[in-house]
């Protein structure tokens, strides 16, 4: 150990290089720990941190792995682990106060980046021996610091995917090369295990990438031993990994990011937006002179090289062609367009390293002469850099705006793109020159070393404050957000909602609350359309709790709603309030279920195809089996007749421009306004924008829907007056749901008061509680998504729960008290862990027989698999590069 350590000792030059840069850009802009401010935004913001917050609940013991009520009414975290934060380093946010944690982040990322370098260091200092250590420096600090490092830290687990990957390559290098493959297998588990989902592009990078490698590196008759070799390391990789994928796969199968695949490939343009693809791979702005400087040394006459040289064009491909972009993104990306595009970045750096070697070969040889350097090459040199150093500084001094389009939208805008290939172009002629002149050895390699490493230090900062000094922005806005957490004292099982969107859904739920609060690529289908038909807001993956009715509120136990300070309107019923928020105890009973007496429970299992405040009612008649009528639909009193009426849909002219509604109040009433049309995920829908709304003279809501507020729109409470809404309309629209409702406060309030209440605890994943049934033929609404996983005890005995309103659960109770027990494992988990059990004993196995001195030949099965690889091989080639074309053209 200690020789290895010795050996490998200059590989720690790489992450602390890695650490001075980033010093430099954290103190320029003003990050932690120079000054409060993070580099935290997007989907760090949305999700990477509040699931951070999620993970340190659930190891303090305040939270369940499995059954999370602090996420979706109710998941599996074990997925979104998974999805978004398996990583090492995520163990370090117990040691991190909640109110530090977006300041965390700027050290997370760091970290990482640092990792990155020091992996990447580990394998040109073992595959590229000749290297010295400032240009095994160099390239390491330009994988650190590559496009997508840039672009996609935001998303900081595809930061570990990045520092594995090397690993991943040493073990592939080292099976091919020796026959050993323990290193690929170890690996090859952790890129499992870290992010199941980008997993899929390794896979397609290992069928393709070896196959090219394979056939150009290794005689015809010694390919079938790697190939071989291969594929018994992916099985025992595939099961060894199981507890992870098979669980999460099944979860993503479920959630509402599925599309179809045809439509997907059909649609858009051919060509990817270059001006974003490309920034990706080409920040790494050597990666410009690969094919000039192949060229120029000959390297390209190496078999291997060439073979990498092919594998990172096929790389290539995807960033410019959009189908087959695609096909490498399972089918269909909404955001993050090149998310393979580490791979693309770190094969383009191993044709270099191979550049330089061959050139310190050249110099090796040439050294004895003692011919002197250039020094027009070197003053040329000086000035390239110089001028490199002088057009990067004036970009971020001048255009700062305008390169920070990325950060703003997620897409470069053209003309920040201008500027950066500018830069980029500057540097990709800086580098060709330094290769140039050091293969015609007008450089000596010390000075060549020192430039290159210069030039990649100004390409790091440079990328830098593009991409993390334009995120630069202060954490004291998250100050009164933080401070709720912790702020109730309720051991039953409740849930919060926001009033409205003030702030990122995932956050109540990190803070320690349970809420229907989600916002993950495994949000459950069932559940968002089911949130979406109650009234609550959702689009994308996103479900939020803003929105409902006091009804729906009563039944998914939202006993608990935070408001911002400025929304409250005299109301007493604190439970905490800060500078800027308040938690607020609904005054209405809490429970969470409902003892109900359904005629027949089978008919229930779907809700009607009905407008959402209709839909209302009829859950009040059918939960309280009663015939009154909990919601008024108020006249319109002015405005367009429907010009048309098909299928519940209503058309609305915008040639009047508005509609006044007359509400005659009688009693206590809130009243609602709604404008949805259909179910489905879409970002913007096409109702959006639809109208301004007023409430006698008060402009309450402004384009209406939106994406932070398309549920069912709170217009006040009011009692025994007449009420005037206005409804500006912005836009012809179709509305399957349209108009002005009220519900009855007062006969809600006393039909709830008369059921028995419902009380639940929670024990890790189990939860429990208890009921009473005065009839025999009962059940209890429990707001679960009834699911695969769940497991169901009613006074000892198990029981199944059936399926009611689209996706909540029905227990069917006895008649008298009930004790009630909710247990939930996620599907594929216990299956998992034995495909992975039987996978370290096939690990074991396969070591010892390696090791074996009895170790027969196995030509058949080497041929065998050579020839199965062949089908596989051709297969992927045509599924990924050829048939999203064809799709694309015929469709």
């Amino acid at each position: 150990m200690v020789q290895l350590l010795k050996k490998y000792r200059t590989c720690w030059i790489a992450p602390g290089a890695a650490l001075i840069i980033l010093a430099i850009l954290f103190g320029i802009y003003h990050l932690f720990p120079f000054a409060k401010q993070t580099l935290s935004w997007c989907d760090m913001n949305q999700q990477v941190i509040p699931i951070l917050l999620d993970f340190k609940n659930i190891v303090l013991g305040e939270s369940d792995l499995f059954l999370n009520m602090a996420n979706a009414g109710g998941m599996s975290f074990w997925g979104v682990f998974l999805f978004f934060i398996s990583s090492p380093f995520t163990f370090l946010v117990l040691l991190v106060p909640t109110q530090h944690i977006y300041l965390f982040a700027n050290i997370l990322v760091a970290l990482k980046m640092m990792t990155c370098a020091f992996t990447a260091s580990l394998f040109f200092r073992s595959r590229f021996p000749s290297l010295d250590i400032l240009q095994n420096t160099a390239l390491s600090l330009s994988y650190a610091f590559c496009g997508y490092t840039m672009m996609y830290y935001q998303n900081v687990v595809w930061l570990d995917m990045m520092y594995v990957f090397p690993l991943l390559l040493l073990g592939l290098d080292r099976l091919i090369q020796k026959g050993k493959p323990a290193g690929f297998i170890i690996a090859f588990t952790a890129v499992m295990a870290v992010n199941f989902y980008l997993t899929y592009m390794v896979v397609i990078f290992l069928v393709v990438g070896f196959g090219i490698y394979i056939w150009f590196s290794t005689e015809k008759g010694k390919r079938g031993k790697p190939i071989l070799l291969l594929g018994l390391s992916t099985v025992i990789v595939a099961l060894l990994s199981a507890v992870f994928w098979l669980p999460s796969l099944k979860q993503y199968l479920q959630s509402a990011r599925t599309t179809g695949l045809i439509e997907s490939l059909s649609s858009g343009n051919f060509f990817t937006q270059l001006s974003t693809t490309l920034p990706v791979v080409f920040c790494t702005a050597i990666l410009l002179t690969a094919i000039p400087l192949l060229s120029l040394t000959e390297r390209w006459k190496d078999r291997k090289v060439f073979a990498v040289f092919c594998v990172f064009v096929l790389l290539m491909i995807p960033v410019f062609i959009d189908p087959i972009n695609k096909m490498w993104h399972t089918g269909s990306y909404q955001a993050f367009p090149v998310r393979y595009g580490y791979m693309t970045v770190f094969i383009g750096l191993i044709l270099f390293a191979s550049i330089f070697s061959s050139c310190n070969e050249q110099q090796e040889r040439r050294i004895l002469t003692k011919a002197p350097q250039n020094r027009i090459a070197i003053s040329f040199s000086f000035f390239l850099v110089a001028a490199l150093g002088t057009v990067g500084c004036l970009l971020l001094i001048y255009c700062q705006d305008t390169l920070a389009s990325y950060i703003q939208t997620l897409w470069f805008s053209n003309k920040a793109f201008g500027y950066f290939m500018l830069f980029a172009g500057i540097a990709a002629v800086l580098y060709f020159f330094l290769v140039f002149f050091y293969q015609r050895h007008h450089l000596r390699r010390t000075m060549f070393s020192i430039l290159l490493c210069l030039t990649v230090v100004l390409e790091g900062i440079f990328s830098g404050g593009v991409f993390i000094g334009s995120a630069s922005r202060p954490t004291y806005t998250y100050n009164s957000i933080l401070d709720l957490e912790d702020r109730i004292e309720d051991d039953t099982v409740y849930r919060v909602k926001n009033q409205k969107k003030y702030f990122d859904v995932n956050l109540v739920g990190a803070l320690g609350y349970n809420t229907l609060n989600h916002y993950t690529s495994l949000t459950s289908k069932d559940f968002m359309y089911t949130m979406k038909k109650l009234g609550y807001s959702s689009y994308w993956m996103e479900v939020g709790s803003q929105g409902g009715t006091l009804l729906s509120d009563f039944l998914m136990a939202n006993k608990y709603t935070i408001l911002q300070n400025s929304d409250l309107e005299g109301n007493s019923h604190f439970t905490y309030i800060n500078s800027g928020y308040t938690i607020l105890q609904n005054p209405s009973i809490s429970s969470f279920g409902v003892v109900f007496s359904p005629d027949d429970i089978s008919q229930l299992e779907k809700l009607p195809d009905i407008s959402r405040m209709d839909l209302q009612n009829y859950l009040f008649q059918t939960i309280f089996s009663t015939s009154q009528n909990l919601v008024t639909a108020y006249p319109r009193v002015q405005g367009t007749d429907f010009s048309t009426i098909t299928h519940e849909q209503a058309f609305y002219s915008y040639m009047d421009s508005e509609l006044i509604y007359e509400c005659r109040v009688e009693g206590t009433q809130t009243l609602y306004f709604d404008c949805f049309d259909t179910i489905s995920n879409a970002l913007v829908e096409r109702v959006n924008g639809t109208a301004n709304v007023y409430v006698n003279g008060k402009r309450i809501e402004t384009s209406y829907p939106s994406q932070r507020n398309n549920g069912l729109l709170e217009l006040g409470t009011f009692t025994d007056e007449t009420v005037f809404v206005r409804i500006e309309l912005l836009k012809d629209v179709r509305a399957h749901s349209f108009g002005v409702y009220g519900i009855d406060e007062t006969l809600l309030t006393e039909t709830i008061a008369q059921q028995p209440t419902v009380t639940f605890k929670q024990q890790g994943h189990t939860l429990q509680g208890t009921a009473s049934a005065s009839q025999e033929q009962s059940y209890l609404f429990l707001p679960l998504v009834n699911q695969e996983g769940f497991t169901v005890q009613v006074n000892g005995k198990p029981v199944e729960a059936q399926t009611v309103f689209d996706a909540f659960m029905a227990i069917p109770l006895e008649q008298g008290e009930n004790t009630i027990t909710v247990s939930y494992i996620p599907p594929g988990f216990i299956w998992g862990c034995i495909l992975s059990g039987i996978g370290v004993v096939c690990f074991i196995l396969l070591l010892f027989f390696l090791r074996s001195k009895w170790r027969p030949k196995l030509v058949v099965l080497e041929k065998l698999s050579a020839f199965l690889f062949l089908g596989l091989f051709c297969f992927v080639l045509l599924i990924v590069y050829v048939f999203p074309v064809v799709v694309y053209i015929l469709f």
